[in-house]
């Protein structure tokens, strides 16, 4: 159940922040990690900063609403937009390192090591992802003009767009296999209240039969 969340909530954080669906997905994921954190202390952390991107989320959904409705009317200079998305992307690095280091840990100790495999290259394709798109907002805020510059920056940007389609596919492909082959306590729970109420149905109709 809390992979089938956090997978659940993957689709939704990674839509466009204009519309506040975001704030759905960091919840799920929230809710997902708070399942899973008794068996790993990097689902513990992403638990944390889940909850503060979905306090994150919440304020900048509102902002964004009152923008857009001409209640707050301010402008956003170059310098805010770099700062704010410097805390949004440190964010999710963060969030998605610990996600690696306890897949990797509760894939190791159930003899995974295919998705251990997957879980450390999704590990190394964010440190690429995220490292370029740092390196493409600095290169943003210089004052340069050049024509040559400019085409440069928007090529480099949509080599950046491609890659994390790509890097989404290894992670939801990642969760997936979590959600598919990783038994949790309450999954196994739910499995035995399902298999006590079977045989308490028809154990008794088989009573009633043989009498």
């Amino acid at each position: 159940m809390g992979f089938g969340l956090i997978f659940a909530g993957y689709f939704c954080f990674f839509c466009m922040r204009l519309i506040p669906i975001d704030i759905f997905g960091f919840f799920m994921m929230f809710c997902g990690f708070k399942k899973l954190k008794e068996y790993n202390n990097g689902f513990k952390r992403c638990e944390s900063i889940s909850l503060v991107c979905f306090a994150y989320s919440v304020l900048y959904g509102v902002f964004q609403i009152l923008m857009l409705s001409g209640v707050l009317k301010i402008t956003v200079s170059t310098q805010f937009t770099f700062v704010e998305n410097l805390i949004y992307y440190s964010l999710l690095f963060l969030l998605h390192f610990h996600l690696y280091s306890g897949v990797k840990d509760i894939a190791n100790f159930c003899d995974m090591p295919n998705t251990v495999i997957k879980a450390s290259r999704c590990l190394s394709c964010a440190g690429v992802y995220y490292g370029f798109t740092f390196l493409l907002y600095v290169l943003k805020l210089m004052p340069i003009k050049a024509e040559l510059f400019l085409v440069t920056l928007n090529s480099m940007f949509f080599a950046l767009n491609l890659l994390m389609l790509i890097w989404l596919c290894m992670n939801v492909s990642l969760i997936f296999d979590c959600y598919k082959n990783i038994v949790t306590d309450e999954i196994l729970e739910q499995e035995q209240q399902k298999i006590e109420k079977f045989q308490l149905r028809y154990g008794n109709k088989n009573k009633k039969t043989n009498k």
